[in-house]
């Protein structure tokens, strides 16, 4: 699975602390932990925010219109078993996806005719998820939760500590600025 930022970024963050390579295993663990907390909190597959290529089945029931989850681009390949048992590929003249002006795209429409009403009829190839690559503000929060989590481990796991320099309590949890730079991202589903 891939990861939405790398150590590189979140030493840059910080550049008055000094980082041991010894930490580097368990930063590197923190920014997997991050990026798939990033893709439940928004609830989205892992990997949504740079999203894989791959090759999905789909049932379809006779209509017009498929659902294929999210798409961060047009499908490189769509085929479709007509009688239920060979895969024919589709020119791309034959079908577009929608919404038409905006991504991630989430149906395929024939441009006519309907699909045929059978299980695993319709083999999608494309890159699934919400991006191509990982949008500024996703990789920010993944981030500060990295900077949050390592500084909060730092401190013994503590809800709340003393911070000398500025005088204040600093208190543990997820970060509530994390959750205000997601939140555009949260996919809403009724």
């Amino acid at each position: 699975m891939a990861d939405y930022c790398t150590i590189a970024e979140v030493k840059n963050m910080m550049p008055d602390v000094e980082w041991a390579s010894d930490y580097y295993a368990t930063i590197l663990s923190l920014i997997s932990r991050a990026s798939r907390a990033i893709d439940r909190w928004t609830g989205r597959e892992p990997d949504a925010y740079c999203a894989p290529e791959a090759t999905r089945l789909f049932d379809s029931v006779g209509n017009s219109e498929l659902y294929i989850g999210e798409l961060a681009a047009a499908p490189t390949e769509v085929k479709v078993a007509w009688d239920g048992t060979t895969f024919e590929l589709l020119d791309a003249a034959e079908y577009y996806c929608l919404p038409i002006n905006s991504l991630p795209f989430n149906y395929l429409r024939l441009e006519f005719g309907t699909f045929p009403c059978r299980r695993r009829s319709v083999q999608v190839k494309g890159k699934f998820g919400y991006s191509l690559s990982v949008p500024d503000d996703i990789k920010q929060a993944v981030i500060m939760q990295v900077i949050r989590w390592y500084k909060h481990g730092q401190q013994a796991f503590q809800n709340a500590s003393a911070n000398s320099a500025l005088g204040s309590l600093e208190y543990g949890g997820l970060d509530e600025t994390v959750s205000t730079i997601i939140e555009a991202y949260r996919k809403v589903t009724i």
